[in-house]
């Protein structure tokens, strides 16, 4: 992997190299270990909290050169981070030649207690973070529809999931929704692609700034629908590839026709950088993390 971590939960994440590693570091001795055969750098990956070594930081690898990159130890590393060993088989960055776990991952697990807890303390950063991708203004109601709909599932099971994709997990596998009467912003690509293809639509502005309604003009009838499908992840040259696409269509099954489909990157240091916002930096939204509590509170 080309990132690191410097503990377990949600800490900054940054780029592999000996000047970031230093620098986050502070050259402790608790990142370090010593041996017969030299000295070894230890961080946390930033995917499953398991601990990694950092390879060729300093010395080229028996790859000619490959850049500096982590790699699981799978053994716990004293006073950075405990091993997990089911953390590890769903992680993007542990052995490809592995055969991956088809039973979902259960709600006791590490993984999953992290992303239940993290559901509820930043909810409305995942909401916001769905809203900038998308281009939807997610009311008060359809986001405290769309966490219902993440209980039913028992989204934190599935084996794509973790903290650090969150915002980008927590829409897999959600039933399509409705986008009539929603609001989107105004001129974005979303909006270009309904006045486009959907003439049928109409946009009503609204007090909010720079958002429209969608709404039908006379006696013509809006069916658009949203759905977020196809997640993939892979990692090539040790860098994490991930990706999931964002539909929107009219009609029904078998008969849909797409609107607007856009395939969002997701970054693994995205959400989780956001999150570690200084407080002067940082806006909340209290009512989000109501009905996040409201819903999620027994499950902690």
């Amino acid at each position: 992997m080309d990132i690191f971590k410097l503990k377990p939960g949600m800490s900054h994440i940054y780029p592999v190299s000996p000047e970031n590693y230093e620098a986050a570091t502070g050259q402790a001795r608790k990142y370090r270990k010593e041996s017969r055969t030299g000295e070894s750098y230890f961080a946390v990956c930033p995917a499953c909290d398991n601990p990694i070594q950092l390879i060729g930081l300093y010395k080229n690898t028996a790859e000619s050169g490959r850049k500096p990159y982590g790699k699981h130890t799978c053994q716990t590393i004293p006073n950075l981070a405990e091993y997990d060993q089911d953390a590890y088989l769903d992680c993007p960055y542990s052995d490809p030649r592995r055969t991956p776990p088809t039973a979902r991952r259960k709600a006791e697990s590490r993984l999953s207690r992290q992303i239940i807890q993290l559901l509820h303390d930043q909810f409305d950063r995942v909401i916001h973070i769905l809203s900038k991708e998308t281009g939807i203004c997610f009311s008060t109601a359809l986001s405290k529809k769309m966490l219902e709909g993440y209980i039913v599932r028992e989204g934190w099971s599935f084996r794509n999931a973790a903290p650090y994709n969150l915002p980008w997990a927590f829409v897999e596998g959600q039933v399509a929704l409705p986008l009539y009467g929603q609001r989107i912003c105004a001129d974005c690509a979303l909006h270009d692609a309904i006045a486009y293809n959907y003439p049928a639509a109409r946009f009503e502005e609204t007090p909010a700034y720079n958002s429209v309604r969608i709404l039908q003009n006379a006696g013509q009838y809006v069916d658009l629908s949203f759905a977020f499908v196809s997640h993939k992840r892979s990692v090539r040259d040790e860098h994490l590839f991930e990706t999931i696409d964002f539909w929107v269509y009219r009609g029904i099954a078998p008969k849909m026709e797409t609107v607007y489909r856009n395939t969002l990157n997701i970054q693994t240091d995205y959400f989780l950088n956001l999150i570690n916002l200084p407080d002067e930096r940082s806006h909340r939204n209290q009512k989000l993390l109501d009905i996040a509590d409201e819903l999620l509170k027994t499950r902690l």
